[in-house]
């Protein structure tokens, strides 16, 4: 069904496009509501919900994603210092930047 959703999406919305993540959020969405409503609210999540760069292609590619990476960095070392002490402050960036992918993706 998840499938079913994404194609959908990828046939109506040329760009972005398919992104990683996506198949989560069309898979959770088909949880609670059918097929159709799924790739309805899938459009409307992506499209009204994110940035408009969030899933750009090149040049600007994930440009939003970056952006919201490095925010998250500096936000865990302000609300947890004692961690970003603990690892050092590298580690830490280094650990939010490969977590924010499936915390940010759809």
């Amino acid at each position: 069904r998840a499938r079913n959703v994404l194609t959908a999406y990828v046939r109506r919305h040329r760009h972005p496009g398919y992104a990683q993540g996506m198949h989560l959020v069309a898979a959770l969405l088909l949880c609670h509501v059918d097929d159709e409503t799924a790739f309805w609210m899938l459009c409307v999540l992506v499209a009204k919900l994110s940035p408009p760069d969030f899933y750009a292609r090149p040049p600007a590619a994930m440009a939003g994603l970056l952006v919201d990476s490095q925010v998250l960095c500096e936000l865990v070392a302000e609300g947890l210092p004692g961690l970003t002490a603990a690892l050092g402050p590298r580690r830490m960036d280094h650990l939010v930047q490969l977590l924010t992918p499936r915390l940010l993706l759809p």
